[in-house]
């Protein structure tokens, strides 16, 4: 079990429905341990905190997790009947789509198999088994799927001899752009196929993106694809991120990907930390080697604000005073819920990305900015379909022109 860790006092005030969002999912501490303090508390809520919790619960998809939490630890009672009855339809529909998603595993398994694939799992089904007590309460949407980039087009394969078909909205650029410089692609099942309806896979062949972020991030993606680490999910085994590298990428991709916003991904740490055995020497070196010390500083403050621990002077090198000033007035400064907004690029269209640039170290950001401003003419061939000399040129004199229209008016 992890060391637990000290306490410390926040001057930050999180809105009564998001603390009870963490006290009702069992973020804050495990089933069966005595609290009267979370008692008392949910004792004073009246019916309508108790629907703006149910709110937030419901739009985080943690309706099933506060359900299963609540009745290990024998506090379902405290709650109002109607409350009760939606967090157990919350959980059946839950574990309905759980089922669902979980019955594609050996398919996709097997397909990948056949191509000679390697992948690895992300989130979803090997962190509801790595973290979540039962796993089918932690819900699973996507089945995010990581294979490496010269796999992709055999990948691609596979998930198509299974009925599936790109979506055509995860193409926004020229498919030989989106090869070399994005980072994923959503397939769904075909009319005539025989998976769910309901079913989408990301195949992701990039932890991070946009392009221009993964190359200032330098995230060592061959070394964490070549260590991976075994779930069982219905006496199968699949390979996913090792505990701590789970944690490294949950911090990345709620920076990178959602601009640190939304509850879910703080209950995943918290579940995942008091569940799995952290390598903090490991992880330090992660975080060094890859610049990404600022993001996983900035998501395991978020966590420490949620439940008052200190996670994040576990990390060795954060950033200057002056840079989590910057982290603190361009992304959430406390936890908060889900807008439907990303931080995410567009997989390279050209816009100025405060957010994710103030998740690097200032010199990176500024060489970051650079490249946006004056990309390779490999970048420009391919976001622009030319290649001859003269394409380059107009390409170029286009992007400067998008670019003017981004600077303010005189």
């Amino acid at each position: 079990m992890p060391m637990p860790m000290p306490k410390f006092t926040s001057k930050v005030k999180l809105s009564p429905s998001t603390r009870a969002v963490f006290a009702v999912t069992g973020a804050q501490q495990p089933p069966g341990v005595s609290d009267r303090g979370l008692v008392q508390s949910l004792k004073r809520l009246d019916d309508n905190s108790w629907r703006a919790v149910l709110e937030a619960l419901a739009s985080e998809g943690l309706g099933a997790v506060a359900d299963a939490y609540l009745q290990a630890c024998g506090m379902s009672h405290l709650l109002p009947g109607w409350m009760q009855e939606a967090l157990r339809k919350e959980r059946l529909r839950t574990l309905v789509t759980y089922t669902q998603r979980m019955s594609v595993l050996p398919q996709l398994k097997s397909a990948f198999q056949a191509e000679g694939v390697q992948f690895q799992l992300l989130k979803g089904f090997a962190l509801a088994h790595q973290a979540y007590k039962p796993p089918e309460a932690r819900s699973v949407g996507d089945i995010d799927i990581w294979v490496r980039p010269p796999d992709v087009p055999r990948a691609s394969r596979a998930l198509q001899g299974l009925g599936l078909r790109p979506v055509p909205e995860s193409y926004k650029r020229p498919r030989t752009f989106l090869l070399a410089y994005g980072e994923e692609v959503m397939f769904s099942p075909h009319a005539v196929g025989g998976l769910p309806e309901t079913l989408d896979i990301d195949l992701h062949w990039h932890l991070i993106g946009p392009w221009w972020l993964r190359r200032g991030l330098s995230v060592p993606e061959r070394d964490l694809f070549a260590a991976p680490h075994m779930v069982t999910v219905e006496g199968e085994d699949y390979p996913t991120l090792s505990p701590t590298d789970h944690l490294y990428y949950l911090c990345l991709h709620a920076g990178a990907g959602h601009g640190f916003e939304g509850l879910r991904w703080l209950v995943d740490l918290a579940l995942l930390l008091r569940s799995q055995p952290i390598d903090w020497p490991r992880l330090n070196r992660l975080v060094r080697a890859s610049h990404t010390f600022a993001i996983v500083w900035h998501g395991l403050y978020l966590l420490d604000l949620a439940l008052g621990t200190s996670y994040r002077f576990r990390i060795t090198m954060s950033p200057t005073l002056r840079h989590r000033l910057l982290l603190r007035r361009l992304l959430p400064a406390a936890p908060k819920q889900a807008t439907g907004g990303t931080g995410r690029d567009g997989g390279g269209e050209l816009s100025i990305p405060r957010q994710q640039l103030a998740l690097l170290p200032p010199a990176r950001a500024a060489s970051a900015l650079m490249s946006l401003a004056w990309p390779t003419d490999r970048w420009l061939a391919l976001r622009y379909s030319g290649s001859e000399r003269s394409s380059l040129t107009k390409a170029r004199a286009r992007h400067i022109a998008r670019l003017r229209r981004l600077l303010p008016p005189r």
